[in-house]
Parts: C-alpha cells; structure tokens; sequence
C-alpha cells in the first residue's frame, strides 16, 4: 500500500545505508546478492550487493556507473 510518510525507512536518501534496513532484511530472507531501492520521488537509484564474505555493501554511484 503507498504511503506518503515511508514509513519503512528512516532516510529517505538511498545514499545512506541505514535506508537499506529493510531491503537487506529481505534480501536475506530471499538470499538475493543485488537489493535495490530508489527514493521516494524515484529519481535516485542505489544498489548493495553481496560480497564474497556474505555481507551486504553499498555501492557507489562510481561503482554503479562503472557497471553501466
């Protein structure tokens, strides 16, 4: 369901790693390597991924583009 408060997270800036909480939560649930999430307005993208040690990082925009 929208809601208008995103209440899900406590930053709204894909940036900062604490707005990933809930998409770490569920990426481990479903044990996928790449959770993404954009702001609330979508015009932001950003990406964590697993690494080789099973944790979750974030990547940066240099990161993301170099995968462009």
């Amino acid at each position: 369901m929208p809601d208008a408060n995103f209440s899900t997270v406590t930053s709204q800036n894909p940036e900062e790693y604490a707005s990933f909480k809930l998409a770490i939560h569920y990426g481990e649930q479903i044990n996928t390597i790449l959770p993404m999430m954009t702001d609330p307005d979508a015009d932001r993208l950003d990406v964590v991924s697993k690494n080789k040690s099973g944790e979750y990082v974030v990547l940066t925009g240099d990161y993301l583009l170099s995968l462009r």
